[in-house]
């Protein structure tokens, strides 16, 4: 395998992971996984409507990375708004989110063109596509997902062990917790573009549950996070470059259940007493 070709895949890989590591340790100590899962297929939603917002109104600056960004961040908006006031209907709201999100795009994707509606492309895209105009995009993201993180990781990390000690010692719950919504939003939007929808909730998820066996603090298991997510994307982009493009988001996700599995040292393989 040459070099030739590996450039954007690799840096997508490195934006990707970056982005992984700085909340995938929130989203995890927070048990949020399943809100992403929502975002990511709200995502949907955008992308039908920029798609018939072109087809039909000739809104061509209106494409399906806008539609998808503002979709994920409206649905995570919505989520944390309905969270503070009913916890006990969240699932609920989840759940139609994530079917409605999506139903809502098939349906504007088929009346845009016409046609049956192609989503594999979203479901399960490959980190090998990505162009070199995205990964300017990419890299905006990230800087605002970091932005976010640096700013607020101390009001982030109290919110996510203990909402309601951390507003007593003065934090701002809505704000830091619309501040998290949108970055998680963020997230989920340069994952699930670099490899897929399906792919975006595992990157959010796995390397920082692989990298809670090795560390306990939220630093700790950001940086091995993203040297996870990092190792399972470059194994994507040597499987597409190999096999087929099509097979890379699933290999990205077997790494990453196989890091899972790996044990703890020091603890024989049974994870903390």
């Amino acid at each position: 395998m040459n070099a030739e070709g590996l450039c954007n895949p690799l840096c997508a890989a490195a934006l990707s992971a970056a982005a992984a590591g700085l909340l995938g340790p929130f989203v995890l100590a927070r048990r949020a996984t399943y809100v992403a899962g929502a975002v990511s297929h709200s995502m949907m939603a955008g992308i039908g409507l920029a798609a018939y917002c072109g087809a039909k109104l000739g809104m061509e600056w209106f494409t399906p990375f806008a539609g998808s960004i503002a979709a994920a961040v409206a649905a995570a908006l919505a989520l944390a708004a309905f969270s503070r006031k009913n916890d006990a209907r969240t699932d609920a709201v989840l759940s139609g989110i994530w079917a409605g999100g999506f139903a809502t795009g098939l349906v504007l994707m088929l009346a845009s063109t016409g046609e049956e509606a192609d989503v594999e492309e979203y479901l399960v895209g490959s980190i090998l596509g990505v162009e070199s105009g995205r990964l300017v995009s990419l890299a905006a993201l990230d800087a605002a997902i970091a932005a976010i993180v640096c700013l607020g990781f101390g009001r982030l990390t109290a919110l996510s062990f203990d909402k309601r000690l951390a507003g007593l010692r003065g934090v701002n719950v809505p704000l830091w917790e619309t501040a998290f919504a949108v970055a998680t939003a963020l997230a989920v939007a340069l994952l699930a573009h670099t490899g897929g929808i399906l792919t975006a909730i595992a990157l959010l998820s796995l390397p920082a549950a692989a990298a809670s066996r090795f560390s306990r603090s939220i630093r700790g298991q950001m940086a091995l996070a993203a040297a996870f997510a990092f190792a399972a994307e470059c194994a994507a982009v040597a499987a597409g470059k190999m096999l087929d493009p099509r097979v890379s988001s699933a290999v990205a996700v077997f790494v990453l259940l196989a890091a899972c599995a790996i044990p703890a040292p020091g603890r024989n393989g049974k994870g903390r007493s």
